[in-house]
């Protein structure tokens, strides 16, 4: 004969083993840099062992994520490519055409990624326009000088010219005037040499004594003109102390004159376009 009271003891124990023995110690699965896990008791308290294996998301997410790095890599490239563009760039010129012959070896187009970039080949020079004629037209005054600085108004207004903007490129510093015949003549042979080099690395500043612009402009557009003109030029070229105009100066990538002209007739243009190559060649 059983006692009541032992075999409701016994009963009562039995139940609470088989309850605890059941559950499960909380396996925390919330990821602790997210903070709580929005998906309540139950996500908390899901076992380890019975989570589901990740699905087809992530892998989303990180070609998502791939794309946009390319997308900004992209950008970083055409920021380099604005901060490498020619300072004697048109804007009305075909993109890309008037720029700074070669990049630097060594640049990275992609910063997370950095392999370097070949060197861009530089662009053969044309074939001269003109042919060497007799013996050089060549002056002496100034060469091996750095070229006197100037900052001087544009045709326009717009704009100061100064020919240390131009380093890096040759330059044909031209000083001439509206009332001076000899240079009108030459000018418009200057301004084709410009247009057949200009994306080789040349550029030509033609410095006008004259101080109002309407007759300068007025010789610009019958001509055509794509040169650098500057105004009111009387005391940078007086700076010079030649007596007669027009006189022209080369002047190299580092600013220094390397040949100097007075005016140039069709016999010594051969030989100014020559200086011009052999200096677009020593270009870096």
């Amino acid at each position: 004969m059983f006692d009541r009271s032992s075999i409701l003891s016994r009963v009562g124990l039995l139940f609470m083993v088989a309850t605890l023995g059941c559950k499960p110690d909380p396996v925390t699965t919330t990821d602790p840099e997210r903070g709580a896990d929005p998906g309540g008791p139950t996500a908390a308290t899901t076992p380890a062992s019975d989570a589901e294996p990740p699905g087809p998301g992530p892998a989303v997410v990180a070609t998502n994520v791939g794309a946009g790095d390319s997308a900004g890599d992209e950008d970083a490239v055409a920021a380099t490519d604005d901060q490498d563009a020619d300072p004697d760039a048109d804007p009305g010129a075909e993109s890309g055409s008037d720029s700074e012959s070669g990049s630097d070896s060594g640049k990275s187009a992609d910063p997370k990624n950095p392999q370097p970039v070949a060197a861009k080949e530089r662009e053969p020079l044309p074939k001269p326009a003109h042919k060497l004629l007799g013996p050089t037209c060549q002056q002496r005054f100034a060469v091996g000088d750095k070229v006197k600085g100037f900052r001087l108004p544009s045709v326009d207004g717009e704009k100061t010219i100064s020919p240390n903007g131009y380093r890096k490129r040759v330059v044909l510093l031209n000083f001439w005037g509206t009332w001076c015949k000899p240079c009108l003549k030459e000018l418009p042979e200057f301004d084709r040499l410009y247009r057949k080099y200009r994306k080789h690395g040349l550029t030509l500043v033609a410095v006008a004594t004259d101080e109002e612009p309407e007759a300068v402009q007025e010789f610009i557009d019958k001509h055509k003109l794509r040169a650098k003109v500057a105004l009111a030029g009387e005391e940078a070229a007086g700076a010079y102390n030649r007596p007669n105009f027009p006189f022209s100066f080369v002047v190299d990538g580092s600013g220094k004159i390397v040949a100097a002209y007075e005016f140039i007739d069709d016999s010594c243009m051969g030989d100014l376009e020559q200086v011009i190559r052999d200096e677009l060649e020593k270009l870096d």
